[in-house]
């Protein structure tokens, strides 16, 4: 299939309804949220295979590639790079810390985590404009 210009083809994003309850109402009022359920997941092997269907290289190839791929991103977060991934996105290691009021009493021990951030590209947020969305039961139970 041609990525780039695939319309609403094949399987969809899936949803349920999931009910919240507004905050600051003391009735209990809620509303209904769409919430995505993932329909599986697409792992290095599978994608792999995929690939090879597209291509003149084997599944064994590809997957070299995509493990170097694996490592290579990890090593760029890890030097505090941002990773190009063409037409997909970027990513880029983020930072959260506890404040400080002078620059002098900040220490690397108040950084509380590290983070990945994804900004995607062109490609994947046209791809995303022609998504499609299906509506799933809960556990075999459609919502009210």
């Amino acid at each position: 299939m041609d990525f780039k210009n695939r319309k609403n083809e094949g399987p969809a994003v899936t949803y349920t309804l999931v009910p919240k309850v507004l905050p600051g109402k003391e009735d209990g009022q809620r509303l209904y949220y769409a919430q995505s359920r993932a329909r599986g997941e697409l792992g290095l092997e599978e994608m792999a295979e995929r690939i090879s269907r597209n291509c003149t290289l084997t599944r064994s190839d590809i997957i070299g590639v995509l493990a170097a791929l694996e490592d290579e991103v990890c090593q760029g977060l890890c030097n505090g790079e941002i990773v190009r991934l063409g037409g997909i996105g970027s990513l880029q290691a983020g930072i959260c810390s506890e404040g400080v009021e002078r620059p002098g009493d900040f220490t690397a021990g108040r950084i509380r985590r590290l983070r990945v951030l994804f900004r995607p590209a062109g490609l994947l947020k046209k791809s995303l404009a022609h998504t499609r969305f299906e509506r799933v039961a809960v556990n075999g139970k459609e919502e009210l």
